[in-house]
């Protein structure tokens, strides 16, 4: 057992789960998630091997609503070979961020957490939808690059580039999802985080990381955004 919910994909071979009233024979493609509350061991034939990725994470799934969860212990699915690739970048990426951590890293893993479940959920459920997926797939790779290009220059149109879209596609995609534009939640993210550093920087230091000229202008943003946090 594990103190949080581990999650298995199983990319090729055939292992088998052991609870503890049952074995059950498993492939290529399902998906597990064990609960903190089930014991369990995985085992495989005599020379056979297999390739599982896995993710212990500390808060319960979501989105799976619509799934039959056993005994309140596990949930089980599968998804076809088709999203393997994604699922696999999914974990690579979380690999990264947990064996190369910085003062972003806990906000990425959280939003990797949240678009994995959903990812799962909506496959596990037999209700993809390729457009809401698509546009929440950019989300996360728009604000996952801002996290990490927070000082850069025409920080809107940079984003642009990078995710291969025009500044009205952009907007509409922050709008939909954010309920402002991108560049108000540039603006929002660089005053949050300059506040949260501020007790352990000098204002200058904080301003040339988010690209500031001068240190007396982010000073004037900040106190603008604590009288107004819009």
């Amino acid at each position: 057992m594990h103190d949080g919910w581990t999650y298995f994909v199983i990319l090729a071979g055939s292992p088998s789960l052991i609870l503890s009233d049952r074995t059950i024979p498993l492939k290529r493609g399902e998906v597990l998630i064990m609960g903190p509350n089930c014991a369990y061991g995985l085992t495989d034939k005599r020379n056979a091997s297999c390739n599982i990725i896995s993710w212990i994470w500390k808060e319960r799934p979501q989105g799976f609503h619509d799934i039959e969860v056993e005994n309140a212990s596990h949930i089980r699915g599968s998804i076809s070979a088709n999203h393997m690739t994604r699922i696999e970048e999914l974990h690579a990426r979380s690999r990264e961020e947990t064996q190369s951590p910085d003062a972003f890293s806990h906000t990425i893993l959280e939003g990797l957490r949240r678009e994995l479940d959903g990812f799962l959920a909506r496959l596990m459920t037999g209700k993809p939808t390729a457009g809401a997926a698509t546009a929440e797939w950019r989300l996360h790779l728009a604000l996952e690059w801002l996290l990490k290009q927070i000082g850069a220059a025409n920080p809107v149109q940079s984003l642009c580039d990078y995710l291969q879209v025009s500044p009205s596609t952009l907007n509409r995609l922050f709008y939909a999802h954010l309920g402002c534009s991108p560049k108000e939640h540039i603006h929002r993210a660089k005053m949050e985080y300059a506040l949260q550093l501020k007790p352990n920087y000098q204002i200058k230091e904080i301003a040339y990381l988010f690209g500031y000229k001068h240190a007396n202008d982010l000073s004037r943003a900040l106190s603008q955004y604590r009288r107004n946090p819009k």
